[in-house]
């Protein structure tokens, strides 16, 4: 699947709690109508047991947005700090990871047409993550590949 970064899922939380508890609120109240009114006719019977299963079910739209909404606060928490650390990353990758610092280190040559794109990217992202791993302990792998991907493409572009 990749990389899902804290800002995606804490959004992807925020929509489904306010739908949830949207549809929660609204289907519970149209249920209580249904129970007092009775706009269908049904006899007493089939009344309690379908606003009852219905109600229910509400309830737990309501709890599962609750739940999601809790979900949403404590990825937005960690989104903040996540772009805070991708902030000094990058602030660190443009002082020390320059192309031409990374050409220097790999030794390689622009005229050197032996080896492929391919590998030369290779290289150069291993060579990236290698110092940024140095650097910054206990990064995400995934989160760290997603950074070095939009990095390299800023810098040899």
């Amino acid at each position: 699947m990749g990389y899902r970064s804290n800002e995606d899922m804490a959004e992807d939380n925020h929509s489904s709690a306010v739908v949830l508890i949207s549809v929660g609120c609204i289907g519970l109240l149209a249920d209580i109508y249904m129970l007092i009114r009775n706009p269908l006719a049904m006899p007493m019977f089939n009344k309690y047991m379908t606003t009852g299963i219905m109600g229910s079910l509400f309830v737990l739209f309501i709890v599962m947005g609750a739940l999601a909404m809790r979900n949403y606060k404590r990825f937005n928490e960690a989104a903040v700090k996540e772009s805070t650390l991708s902030e000094k990353i990058h602030e660190w990758c443009l002082d020390n990871l320059t192309a031409q610092s990374i050409e220097d280190a790999l030794g390689n040559n622009n005229e050197d047409s032996e080896s492929g794109d391919g590998v030369v990217f290779y290289q150069r992202t291993a060579y990236m993550k290698e110092r940024i791993k140095q650097k910054f302990l206990n990064l995400d792998d995934d989160m760290l590949d997603r950074f070095v991907e939009t990095y390299y493409s800023e810098i040899f572009s």
